[in-house]
């Protein structure tokens, strides 16, 4: 897997995003297929920072730098919410899938041994 161009690629969605509110065309398609390589390259325990850091700023950062432009332009652009939304979706159950696959009831101390470090923050819900 090419990271620089999974990097590469998501730093140019951000910047197009920012400025205009759109994606690159195309840009969803070449995110999803990036995100099914890893799936099949990386099933070990051993990842690029930097490929991690890209799927983490797809999943977290994205949606407020769109926020940003839409904010400064007081427009909406319903098809890069589309986007935002499947491939912050598609994101989530990736790593959960990748970091979760140790989070059964039986291996639950080991996960945590394991993944605790990535675990950020408790959501709740109300």
């Amino acid at each position: 897997m090419d990271v620089k161009m999974v990097n590469d690629m998501v730093a140019e969605g951000n910047a197009q995003l920012v400025n205009t509110g759109s994606f690159p065309n195309d840009w969803r398609i070449r995110y999803e297929s990036a995100i099914n390589e890893a799936q099949v390259s990386f099933v070990g325990d051993v990842w690029p920072k930097k490929l991690f850091w890209s799927f983490h700023y797809v999943s977290m950062h994205l949606g407020l730098r769109y926020q940003v432009w839409r904010g400064s332009s007081g427009q909406s652009n319903q098809e890069s919410e589309s986007i935002l939304h499947s491939t912050q979706f598609m994101t989530e159950v990736f790593f959960l899938a990748v970091f979760g696959r140790d989070a059964g009831v039986e291996n639950r101390k080991n996960a945590s041994d394991r993944y605790g470090h990535l675990e950020c923050c408790r959501v709740r819900t109300c």
